[in-house]
């Protein structure tokens, strides 16, 4: 009450803002270390930790709390945790018992064969498993077994990115070998098969034919006899188990037993469905496996619910997110409760309001609540849950003092943890002297004498990128594969150039666009929506390749082998083009710098050589319609300029970081061009900002955030290499209309 009372130093309730669930548990962690070092009164068993969902977080917890060195554990419980919930073998048999339903999604069978008892089973290893995961993104499929498979649900009359259309097109490019890419309608798959892999599709092939044929025995209702024996003989169809996992299989069977023996006694002899099945199955399990050691022992985690509010001297609250409490009270279709509502009806929602309030009474020392207040992906604003909100407000408005949110970065190791003290000894340097021999410049590295031209070009594509991956051995890329489970609607640019590429080597190599094709292969869209999108792309596909063709010295693809002498460096490779006498080549993107700067490259080393007679390019405008491009034929001695420092900046940026963006210096150099510096800065400036609206691929590349993340973006090297390098480029060419 009093307001010249100083809240700064009291503690008593804080509130954190983290990235993740992890990010809670592990500053929770720290935070519990902290008043256990600070008061040696208090007692592990003083604290209480509740969430809205414990199993949720229960993982995080083992992770955390349960993986320490002994001399920082601290004792705790996990209590109401049901280890089935979040057990990925026993959602397995819940979904098998209701295939019937099943829509036999990509992601849904990748899942049931990341489960080591159906691997042992069907003999997959993890080696077949990443090579089945690849033939369902490059065969494209996506949902539904065959075609009588999508007519029993009512959901289409094709065989269009089904599991078997994708078996289908692996057999067939087995058979053909590389003779033929269409059989018939059956398209071959564009990966190749060893006799190993083929063993491999064989095993995926007889997993699907045994889930093609329990979805039709379990297609009915059943008697619990039946289902009994039905249920029995499947697991053992699926699953060869282990000792672990034998347990959880065991009461499955248990289970069922039970239910037959109860079912004679009582003269139950009614069919039943499998989505009942389904879900008197998990309800039973899940109330027979439910773990309720409260005051175990240790620090206790717990669920937020009624009679949980004992007097603790430390109550923590986390995953105090605004989407996950208070909780929503879904109803059941059949609570007539819900339907007809009255004064006095129980709210879940208001019940977790009450319970949040009895928490902080009940809070003697210290009230601590926690929540996801950022983005781990784009680093955006989360709101906490409104009653932490309300909090906040009302003790602002009592005592004229605002409780701050803390926020914790994104990483256990970022150096803010330790400024701020920390107990994670893992990511604390314990030799700093070590730590500092990596602080070092880069020892110079000679260049070879040697230098491919495919090695010049890939290094002015991303100089930043080339440099940490070539000289410091750092890739930041994962290898992930994405698996989608619908069907395509609207191709995305990268499929549109796949198959716009395609369609053009087919009309390079005499074969034709053939449209049933590119139908079946499971690129495009289905029925009518794929006929549309392959006519669009055939059309541009013929425009491009008409335009090539009609060009006077067109002279089909050649490749033109080059040699020569720049300084001390000798460069050799090859040069692709349409024409034999200089550069004719296409894009089938909007043209940008690293296209623009790799066709600049190949066009000085052939002027340089004396062997080309013209520089001629076929792109794409912003508005899609066709255009050219001109370079100046330049004389050999002025090309030979061009290369010397085009070779002089390649031995720069191998040795360090190199701040040339090659495609923001073309836009940036386009508007000095047309306008004047300063508004190519303004320009600049709007495609590197983060408005949520355009999008700019070099401003999200990871290499050119990773590596420029403690130096400036755009430090005056970068506009001096910018005028020097791509100036005479921009110089150099001319636009118009093909």
């Amino acid at each position: 009450d009093d307001a010249d009372t100083d809240y700064r130093n009291d503690h008593s309730m804080q509130v954190i803002s983290c990235y993740s669930e992890l990010r809670e548990l592990q500053v929770l962690h720290d935070q519990l270390l902290l008043l256990l070092d600070q008061d040696h009164s208090l007692q592990p068993h003083d604290i209480v930790v509740m969430c809205p969902d414990i199993n949720t977080l229960a993982p995080y917890i083992e992770a955390v709390f349960g993986e320490q060195p002994e001399n920082k554990r601290i004792p705790f419980s996990i209590s109401d945790h049901d280890e089935l919930a979040s057990s990925p073998l026993f959602q397995a048999v819940l979904q098998w018992i209701n295939l019937s339903s099943s829509r036999f999604t990509a992601s849904e069978l990748l899942s049931w064969l990341e489960l080591p008892a159906l691997q042992r089973a069907y003999a997959i290893d993890e080696n077949d498993l990443d090579i089945i995961r690849h033939w369902v993104t490059s065969s494209h499929i996506h949902w539904g077994y065959d075609r009588r498979h999508k007519q029993k649900l009512g959901l289409g009359d094709n065989e269009q990115n089904s599991w078997i259309q994708g078996i289908n097109q692996l057999l067939t490019r087995y058979l053909m070998n590389e003779e033929v890419d269409l059989l018939g309608a059956q398209v071959a798959s564009d990966n190749m098969i060893s006799n190993a892999e083929l063993h491999a599709l064989g095993r995926l092939h007889r997993l699907l034919d045994d889930l093609s044929g329990w979805r039709d025995r379990l297609d009915q209702p059943l008697s619990l006899e039946q289902w009994q024996h039905h249920i029995n003989h499947m697991l053992d169809t699926f699953l060869s188990l282990d000792e672990d996992e034998e347990w959880l299989i065991k009461s499955i069977r248990n289970e069922l037993a039970d239910w037959l023996t109860q079912s004679q006694l009582a003269g139950f002899d009614a069919s039943l469905s499998a989505s009942l099945v389904q879900h008197m199955l998990r309800r039973a399990m899940l109330e027979s496996s439910a773990q309720h050691h409260y005051l175990s022992g240790g620090i206790n985690f717990c669920n937020l619910i009624p009679m949980r509010t004992l007097p603790f001297r430390i109550v923590c609250l986390i995953g105090m997110n605004d989407e996950h409490f208070p909780r929503l009270d879904v109803p059941l279709q059949f609570d007539l409760i819900t339907m007809n509502p009255e004064k006095g009806d129980r709210s879940r929602r208001e019940d977790d309001r009450y319970m949040f309030l009895q928490s902080l009474l009940s809070a003697q020392d210290m009230f601590y609540l926690s929540f996801i207040g950022k983005n781990k992906k784009d680093d955006s604003a989360m709101e906490p849950s409104v009653v932490v909100s309300e909090l906040i407000d009302y003790v602002e408005q009592s005592s004229g003092y605002r409780i701050p949110i803390r926020s914790s970065p994104l990483q256990a190791f970022s150096q803010k943890n330790f400024e701020q003290g920390s107990y994670a000894e893992l990511w604390l340097p314990k030799n700093l002297q070590a730590a500092k021999a990596f602080d070092q410049p880069i020892e110079q590295q000679p260049v070879d004498s040697e230098i491919p031209l495919q090695e010049i070009i890939n290094f002015y594509r991303n100089p930043v990128r080339y440099f940490m991956v070539r000289r410091l051995n750092i890739s930041l890329y994962e290898a992930s594969v994405m698996i989608d489970d619908e069907e395509t609607f609207s191709l995305d640019p990268l499929n549109k150039h796949l198959v716009h590429s395609a369609m053009l080597q087919d009309l390079w190599l005499d074969k034709g666009i053939r449209k049933q094709k590119y139908l079946n292969s499971g690129n495009l869209g289905q029925q009518h929506s794929g006929e549309l999108q392959f006519y669009e792309l055939k059309n541009h596909a013929d425009e491009i390749y008409q335009q090539i063709i009609s060009h006077p010295n067109y002279d089909r693809h050649v490749a033109i082998q080059v040699s020569i002498d720049i300084s001390d460096k000798h460069l050799h490779g090859t040069v692709a083009s349409y024409s034999s006498s200089g550069l004719l080549l296409f894009s089938l993107s909007r043209l940008s710098g690293r296209q623009l700067f790799s066709w600049w490259i190949q066009h000085c080393v052939l002027c340089a050589l004396e062997r080309c007679d013209f520089s001629e390019f076929l792109f794409r405008d912003g508005s899609d319609k066709l255009k050219k491009l001109e370079f100046e034929k330049m004389s050999s001695q002025q090309a030979r300029l061009m290369l010397e420092q085009i070779v002089d900046g390649y031995s720069q940026g191998v040795n360090r970081q190199w701040p040339l963006y090659i495609d923001s210096a073309f836009e940036y150099e386009k508007v000095k061009r047309d306008r004047n510096e300063q508004q190519a800065w303004l320009h600049l400036q709007n495609l590197w900002s983060d408005d949520g609206f355009s999008y700019f691929a070099e401003a999200k590349d990871i290499y050119i955030r990773t590596g420029r993340k403690h130096e400036e973006l755009f430090p005056n090297e970068f506009f001096s290499l910018s005028s020097r390098y791509m100036a005479p480029v921009l110089e150099a060419m001319e636009e118009s209309a093909w």
